[in-house]
C-alpha cells in the first residue's frame, strides 16, 4: 500500500470513527516507518476505545522503535492490563530489558537493538534506513525542519505522557455488597441478567464515540460529534471486530479470550478470515427499546471477574456460591514460563554484551577525534577552530562522560578568545561540563583566569591567577592565561609565564607567538629577533612566523625591511589577533622616513584600533608622534592606561605627548611616580628642564641614570643640549654633523641642532633644518622659527611665531625673551610692557633684566639701570640663553663696563646677531658675523 493510500485510508478511518480501522492505518504507517502517523492513528484509536488492548499494544511498538523503553514499558503494561493478545507480554519484557540501555547510550541504542531482535524485525530486515533517535537518522534539510520535528515529537509524547499519568476509570460489574465480598453473582444479578427484555434492534454508527472521561478522552473543544442514545445512556464504543476485554474490577486483568460458550450468532458479525480486516470491521450497537444492552460475551466477561466463569477451563464445572472455581496449571505451561525466562536471561546477556562493546566502540572513536583536536590546537592556527569544535561535538556524542572531551572543549576556548578575541565566550557550560566528569577544579582553574580576562576584568583575572598559582603550577594552559593576564595589566611577569608555557608545552605555537610578541614590545629586541628567526626556520609557511620577524624588525627599524614585510602586509587580515596590528605598525614605519605623513597616520590608526595590549597601543603612539600627529598619540596614551593605569611606558607616552604640546609641568606631573632611573622618564625630566632654561635638574636628570642607561640612543640630543645650556659649542664639529644630527628620530634631535645653529650664527644651516618641518610649527618650533625670522628681518613673520611659541603651551622664559625681542623691534615697546604683568611670575630675577632691556633699548638707559641696581648678572655657570638675556640688556644701556660679560660670551663662539649687537654696543671691535637688519 502506498503512502498515499495509507492516508486515504486514515482520514476514511477517523471521519468514520472506526477503531479497527484505525489500527490497521497504524500498522501499515509502522510498515513504511512513518512513526508520527502512526503514534497519531494509535492516540486517535484510543481516544474512541480507552479500554482496548491492541491499541496500547502498537503504541508499545512504535515507542519501542523509535527508541523510548521507558515509555513503552507503561504503555505494554497497559496493553497486558487490559487483554491484549498479540505478544504483549514478551514485547513488555523486552522493553523493560532494554531501559538500562536508554539510559546508558540513549534511544538511538534501544531502536538499533528492538530492530536487530527477532519481535523487532517481525519478518523484514529494518535494520537499515532512517530511526528515530538513531544516528542512521536522515538528516533534516533545514532549520525549519527540525523544529517542526521536535515540536511535533514534544507534542505526542506530551500526549502519551497525559494517557499513562491519568489512570482510565472503569466501573467494576454492579452486584450486591455481598456478591462483591465473596466474587460471585448474586441472586439479584441472576434476576436481572434472566429479566424479560424489549425487542432488539441494531443501530449501527461508527462515527459514534463514547464520552469516555479517561485519558483516550477527546479535549473539550473538539469538533468531533458525539452521537448519544434516548434516556441519557452513553453507548459503548464501536468495536474493532475482535472479541472485547471486559473491564477488570480492582485491578484484575482479564484473561484471554473465551473458549467456551460463545453469544448468539444473531449478535455477532461473520469473522473474517483475516485477522488485520477482523480488527478493522465495526462491532453493531444492540439496543432494547431505545435502550442499549450490554452484549452476551460482555457478560461472559463480567462472570469471568466475578470467578464464576473460568475462560481456559476445558470443562465448565458447577458453580456454587460458596465455591470458587479451581485453576488447572498444566506442566507444560510450567516448562513454557521456564523457557521464557531462560530466553530473557540470555537476551539480556546479549544485550549487556552488545552494549558495552558499543560504548568501548564510541569511547575508543571519541578518543581518537580529541587526540586530533588537542594537535590542532597547539598550531595555533584559526582555520582550524570550526573543524576542532566539531569534532569535539562529535566526542560528547560518543562519550557524554569523556573527561578527555571537556578539558579539551576548554582548551578549544581559550585558543579561539586569544586568536580571535573573546568578548562573546563563555565558560560557565564548558566548566560546569568538567566539574560534572570529576576533573578535578586545578586542572581547569585556567578557565577561570580566561573567563575574567576576556570580559575585560584584568584586575578579577589576576585574582584567580593568585588563587590558583600554587595549585596549578604544572599546567601549560594556566601559564599561558596568565601571560596574557599579565600582558594586558602591563606586569613584565608576562614574559616568565610564557616561558613556562612554552617550556611545559614546546608544540605549543600559540605560547611561542605571544612570548615572542611579548618581548618584542616590551623586553629585549635583539632577543625577540632571535626568537622570530627560530620560529621561521622551525614553520616557514607558517604567516605568523613571518610577521614575528617583521614585528622585531619594525620595532628597531635599522636596515632595510626583512623580505618578509611585503607578504604579511598584503595578508594582514590572516593573521591572529596578537599579530593582527603588526602590518600597519610595519607601513607607518615605512612611510615616516619617506615623508609620506598620510599613509604612516592612516596606518598608525588603522594599528591601533586592533591593539589589544598596552605595549601594542603606546608603541602606536610612539608612531603618531614621529608622524606629528598629537591627537592620535593622545589617543594611543588614553588606550595604553585604559588597559592598566599602571603601565609604566603609557604613563610615559602620556608625558611625551605632553611634551609634544610643549605642556612641560604636565609631563612632569606624568613622571613624578616613575622611577627616576628609567631612560624614559630621565628624558621627560631632561627634556622639560632644557626647554625651562633649568640646567640644575637637567643634570639631575642624567645622574639618576645608569652607565648602561645614558648610553640609550634616545638620550644623545639632549646630552648635546646640556652641553649646549653650558656654553660649548664643540658639540658638533661642523654644520654637517648637526644637520646630520637633525634627521635624527630621537626626540629633541631637530630642536638641539637648530639652537646650535642659531647660537654660532651659522643662519644658513638653521634654514635648512627648518625647512623639514612642514606644516603648523608646535610651540617649540615656533619659538625657534620666530628667532631664525627676527635675524633675517621678516619681523611679521616673528610676531606670528613668537605668539605662538608663547601662548600655545607652557610659557617659558625661552618663549617670553623671543617676544619681548621681537615686540621691541616691531616698536611696540606697550605691548612688551604688558607681557610683564602677564607674566609676572615667569623668570624670576631673570625677567628684571628683560625690563631693563625693553627700558633702555629706546633711551630710558636710567630707569633700565635702577631695575638691575641690586641684581648681578647671571654667573658663567648658568644657562647661556639667560647670559645672553643680561648681555642684551647690558647692550641696550650701553655700559662699558660689562664688557668682559659679553666678551666671554662671544670668545665662546656664540656670535648670533643678538650677541654682535650688544658686543658693538658695549665696544668691543667688530665681530665678524652677520648683522641683524
Amino acid at each position: 500500500m502506498g503512502h498515499e493510500s495509507i492516508d486515504e485510508h486514515y482520514g476514511q478511518a477517523l471521519r468514520n470513527a472506526d477503531v479497527g480501522q484505525l489500527i490497521v492505518a497504524a500498522r501499515r504507517y509502522l510498515e513504511v516507518r512513518r512513526f508520527d502517523e502512526a503514534q497519531s492513528a494509535l492516540l486517535a484509536a484510543g481516544r474512541l476505545q480507552p479500554r482496548e488492548g491492541e491499541v496500547y499494544r502498537w503504541l508499545g511498538e512504535v515507542l519501542l522503535r523509535r527508541g523510548d523503553a521507558e515509555r513503552a514499558e507503561k504503555v505494554l503494561e497497559k496493553a497486558v492490563m487490559f487483554g491484549s493478545s498479540t505478544n504483549a507480554t514478551v514485547m513488555l519484557e523486552q522493553a523493560r530489558s532494554l531501559i538500562p540501555t536508554q539510559h546508558a547510550a540513549g534511544e538511538g541504542a534501544v531502536a538499533d537493538l528492538f530492530a536487530q531482535s527477532p519481535m523487532g524485525r517481525g519478518g523484514r530486515d529494518d535494520r537499515t534506513g532512517p530511526s528515530f533517535g538513531s544516528r542512521r537518522l536522515v538528516p533534516p534539510e533545514s532549520d525549519g525542519e527540525i523544529e517542526t520535528m521536535i515540536r511535533k515529537q514534544t507534542e505526542l509524547r506530551a500526549q502519551i505522557d497525559a494517557v499513562l499519568s491519568e489512570p482510565v476509570d472503569i466501573p467494576a460489574p454492579r452486584s450486591s455488597r455481598r456478591g462483591s465480598q465473596l466474587g460471585v453473582l448474586t441472586p439479584d444479578d441472576e434476576i436481572a441478567l434472566k429479566a424479560p427484555t424489549r425487542a432488539l434492534e441494531f443501530d449501527i454508527q461508527p462515527e459514534a464515540i463514547v464520552n469516555s472521561t479517561g485519558p483516550f478522552a477527546p479535549p473539550p473543544d473538539s469538533s468531533r460529534s458525539v452521537a448519544r442514545t434516548q434516556g441519557g445512556f452513553t453507548p459503548p464504543a464501536p468495536s474493532s471486530g475482535r472479541m472485547p476485554v471486559a473491564p477488570p474490577s480492582s485491578g484484575r486483568i482479564p484473561a484471554a479470550p473465551p473458549s467456551g460458550p460463545q453469544p448468539p450468532p444473531s449478535f455477532r458479525q461473520p469473522p473474517p478470515s483475516d485477522p488485520i480486516l477482523l480488527e478493522s470491521l465495526p462491532r453493531p450497537e444492540i439496543k432494547l427499546g431505545g435502550a442499549a444492552i450490554p452484549e452476551a460475551r460482555d457478560v461472559l466477561d463480567a462472570l469471568e471477574l466475578a470467578g464464576v466463569y473460568e475462560r481456559d477451563a476445558v470443562a465448565v464445572p458447577q458453580v456454587f456460591p460458596w465455591t470458587k472455581p479451581e485453576v488447572v496449571r498444566s506442566k507444560k505451561s510450567i516448562g513454557v514460563l521456564v523457557g521464557l525466562a531462560v530466553a530473557l536471561l540470555a537476551g539480556g546477556a546479549t544485550t549487556f554484551v552488545m552494549v558495552t562493546n558499543a560504548r568501548a566502540r564510541d569511547r575508543q572513536e571519541a578518543e581518537q577525534l580529541l587526540v586530533q583536536v588537542d594537535k590542532d590546537l597547539e598550531q595555533a592556527d584559526a582555520k582550524l577552530l570550526d573543524p576542532a569544535e566539531k569534532s569535539i561535538a562529535k566526542a560528547f556524542e560518543l562519550d557524554s562522560r569523556s573527561p578527555h572531551a571537556a578539558l579539551t572543549w576548554l582548551h578549544e576556548r581559550v585558543t579561539l578568545g586569544l586568536l580571535k578575541g573573546g568578548g562573546d565566550i563563555a565558560f560557565e557550560e564548558a566548566t560546569a561540563r568538567a566539574k560534572e566528569v570529576g576533573i578535578e577544579e586545578k586542572r581547569y582553574a585556567f578557565a577561570h583566569v580566561a573567563s575574567f580576562l576576556f570580559q575585560g576584568d584584568t584586575a578579577g583575572a589576576i585574582a584567580n591567577v593568585a588563587k590558583w598559582d600554587e595549585r596549578s603550577g604544572d599546567d601549560p594552559w594556566f601559564h599561558l592565561v596568565a601571560g596574557a593576564t599579565f600582558e594586558r595589566a602591563g606586569d613584565p611577569r608576562a614574559l616568565e609565564r610564557y616561558a613556562a608555557a612554552v617550556k611545559l608545552a614546546p608544540d605549543m605555537l600559540t605560547a611561542q607567538i605571544l612570548l615572542n610578541r611579548a618581548m618584542a614590545v616590551d623586553g629585549d629586541v635583539k632577543r625577540a629577533t632571535e626568537l622570530a628567526k627560530e620560529i621561521r626556520i622551525r614553520h616557514p609557511q607558517r604567516l605568523e612566523s613571518a610577521a614575528l620577524v617583521v614585528l622585531a624588525w619594525a620595532r628597531d627599524p635599522r636596515g632595510e625591511p626583512p623580505a618578509e614585510t611585503r607578504e604579511v602586509i598584503e595578508h594582514a587580515d590572516a593573521l591572529p589577533l596578537a599579530l593582527r596590528s603588526v602590518p600597519f605598525a610595519a607601513r607607518a614605519v615605512l612611510a615616516v622616513p619617506k615623508g609620506m605623513q598620510d599613509e604612516a597616520k592612516s596606518s598608525t590608526q588603522k594599528g591601533l584600533n586592533l591593539a589589544d595590549t598596552p605595549g601594542m597601543a603606546t608603541w602606536f603612539g610612539g608612531i603618531a608622534l614621529m608622524t606629528g600627529d598629537e591627537d592620535l598619540a593622545r589617543k594611543a596614551a588614553v588606550t595604553a592606561l585604559s588597559f592598566s593605569a599602571a603601565y609604566a611606558p603609557a604613563r610615559i607616552l602620556a608625558a611625551r605627548v605632553a611634551l609634544f604640546a610643549a605642556r612641560f609641568d604636565e609631563a612632569l606631573k606624568a613622571t613624578e611616580e616613575l622611577p627616576q632611573s628609567s631612560p624614559e622618564v630621565a628624558l621627560v625630566s631632561a627634556a622639560a628642564s632644557y626647554e625651562k632654561l633649568d640646567a640644575e635638574r637637567l643634570g639631575r636628570s642624567f645622574d639618576a641614570l645608569s652607565d648602561e642607561a645614558r648610553k640609550h640612543p634616545y638620550i644623545g640630543p639632549l646630552h648635546r643640549g646640556q652641553a649646549l645650556l653650558a656654553g660649548k659649542l664643540d658639540t658638533f664639529a661642523d654644520a654637517a654633523k648637526a644637520l646630520e644630527a637633525a634627521r635624527d628620530e630621537a626626540p629633541w634631535a631637530d630642536l638641539v641642532s637648530i639652537d646650535w645653529a642659531l647660537e654660532s650664527g651659522d643662519l644658513e644651516t638653521a634654514k635648512k633644518i627648518a625647512e623639514a618641518w612642514r606644516g603648523e610649527p608646535r610651540a617649540m618650533r615656533a619659538v625657534r622659527l620666530a628667532r631664525l625670522a627676527r635675524y633675517e628681518g621678516k619681523l611679521e613673520d616673528a610676531d606670528r611665531l613668537s605668539r605662538i611659541g608663547l601662548e600655545a603651551g607652557t610659557p617659558t622664559l625661552r618663549a617670553l625673551a623671543e617676544r619681548v625681542y621681537t615686540l621691541i623691534a616691531l616698536k611696540r615697546d606697550a605691548d612688551a610692557a604688558a607681557l610683564f604683568k602677564t607674566y609676572s611670575n615667569l623668570g624670576g630675577p631673570l625677567a628684571k633684566w628683560l625690563r631693563a632691556y625693553a627700558q633702555a633699548i629706546h633711551g630710558k638707559a636710567d630707569d633700565a639701570k635702577a631695575i638691575v641696581a641690586t641684581e648681578d648678572p647671571p654667573p658663567t655657570a648658568a644657562p647661556m640663553p639667560t647670559r645672553e638675556i643680561a648681555a642684551m640688556a647690558y647692550g641696550a644701556m650701553k655700559t662699558r663696563k660689562a664688557d668682559d660679560y659679553v666678551k666671554a660670551i662671544v670668545q665662546a663662539g656664540f656670535t648670533n646677531p643678538d650677541m654682535v649687537w650688544a658686543a658693538e654696543r658695549v665696544g668691543l671691535p667688530k665681530i665678524a658675523a652677520k648683522k641683524p637688519r
